[in-house]
């Protein structure tokens, strides 16, 4: 459990620190994209120039693209998991000895129910009238997608432990 708190307070500071006054008024919020817009920091992404301090997910991309990931990379975005994202996720979700992941799809979501099953995720079950959204209470369905076999459990592996 020690392991695990120290963890959320590491994604927590890691949180935060992608909070922005993007429109300068004052009011400090999270981007609503992953790429920001050409010539514009309004994501979470942007290409940055040498000696210029990367973007909050320039780091991330930078793995990446270092494990054979590349924009527009067909084969990439069909290897391991459907999209290169998910694939590179799964990875590092693997090595931290976790061997199952799990979704929550607020329902009806016939494309994200489709784009989990796409990728080997598997029905558990419904939880009804949980979730609530656009004014009105929704059955949220949960899906499972096996990793790899735990053959001998052991505790996982910080985030920041890894060698990305």
């Amino acid at each position: 459990l020690g392991v695990l708190h120290d963890d959320a307070r590491e994604l927590r500071r890691e949180v935060l620190g992608l909070l922005r006054d993007r429109d300068r008024d004052g009011v400090m919020a999270y981007a609503q994209k992953f790429l920001s817009s050409p010539g514009r920091k309004d994501g979470l992404y942007w290409p940055t120039a040498a000696g210029e301090p990367p973007s909050p997910l320039g780091p991330l991309v930078g793995a990446a693209r270092a494990q054979g990931y590349a924009k527009g990379d067909a084969a990439s975005k069909r290897s391991e998991g459907g999209s290169a994202f998910h694939g590179y996720r799964y990875k590092i979700l693997t090595r931290q000895g976790f061997h199952s992941a799990y979704a929550g799809i607020a329902l009806p979501n016939d494309a994200s129910v489709a784009l989990h099953e796409a990728v080997g995720f598997e029905a558990l079950g419904i939880y009804r009238e949980v979730g609530f959204k656009h004014g009105r209470w929704h059955d949220v369905g949960w899906w499972r997608r096996a990793l790899a076999q735990a053959a001998t459990p052991s505790e996982p592996v910080r985030f920041s432990e890894l060698d990305l």
